[in-house]
């Protein structure tokens, strides 16, 4: 065998391989996906999802939310109580995106559903510390929400690396509640979120509000219908207002890397 073709197949082995590593991860994650009742409730060591790389661990959990997501059945107690165990299993402090809408759709009315939220959500504050991405009733046929508490405004208020919140599912019972936990939360770019009271006259500033969202780009506030709407509306301009700012800082900061960058790649460039 001559040394080019050595060449070559030296070229494209490490291509066939990954290839090859890449249709196992899609057969891996069909396979889990289509058979999810069986690994929630499996405790065989090797076969346990809690035994899963946490790269594949993320993988599962968003192949998972998109599946339920396609499904247009009522779900029951039974199988709602098995999408809690399933996410139990995969959520750990390697987490980086939660999509727990999913659990929720096409519930069917039940008495004890807010309980059941509450501790999935709680599972998820305490396990995923890391966590940059929650949602948390975004497109729910969920007919009614729950208030979030005290407790849950701590647990909260830990996720300080969040990027993007999506929390209609639980009520802020005013918007001074809601910055109380954002202003842990510096990373903000996203933030969708219910609020039942905005105090008239008592409408947050723009110093104020840039302390708690130095980072926030988007925005969405649902309101009940309690609220002032003057007050909601001097809200929105305040907020407009910062959102932009942040987007023109978050530019600037942009052209500036990419600046950088290309000059780095000049002199890389050049140094050949």
């Amino acid at each position: 065998m001559d040394e080019e073709t050595l060449l070559k197949m030296t070229k494209t082995r490490p291509s066939k391989l990954r290839m090859q590593d890449s249709n196992f991860l899609k057969l891996t994650l069909t396979s889990i996906v289509k058979n999810y009742t069986f690994y929630a409730q499996n405790d065989i060591k090797e076969q346990n999802l809690q035994n899963l790389p946490n790269s594949l661990r993320n993988k599962v959990l968003e192949e998972l939310s998109n599946h339920w997501k396609c499904e247009d059945l009522q779900i029951n107690y039974g199988e709602f109580d098995l999408r809690v165990a399933l996410f139990r299993r995969l959520i750990n402090s390697q987490t980086l995106k939660v999509d727990l809408a999913s659990c929720m759709l096409n519930c069917n009315p039940m008495h004890n559903l807010n309980n059941s939220l509450f501790e999935k959500l709680l599972n998820v504050l305490e396990n995923a510390t890391n966590l940059e991405e929650l949602t948390f009733g975004e497109s729910c046929n969920v007919q009614y929400t729950s208030s979030v508490t005290k407790e849950w405004s701590s647990k909260l208020s830990q996720l300080c690396k969040l990027r993007s919140l999506k929390l209609t599912a639980l009520w802020f019972d005013e918007i001074d509640h809601l910055l109380s936990v954002c202003r842990h939360m510096p990373n903000l770019k996203v933030m969708w979120v219910s609020v039942c009271k905005i105090p008239e006259g008592h409408e947050p500033n723009l110093q104020y509000l840039d302390s708690c969202f130095p980072s926030l780009i988007v925005y969405f506030i649902r309101v009940c219908t309690r609220v002032h709407r003057p007050s909601l509306k001097k809200l929105e301009i305040v907020l407009d207002e910062l959102c932009c700012r942040n987007a023109q800082k978050l530019q600037i900061f942009y052209d500036e890397f990419r600046h950088e960058s290309n000059v780095h790649m000049v002199y890389n460039f050049l140094a050949f």
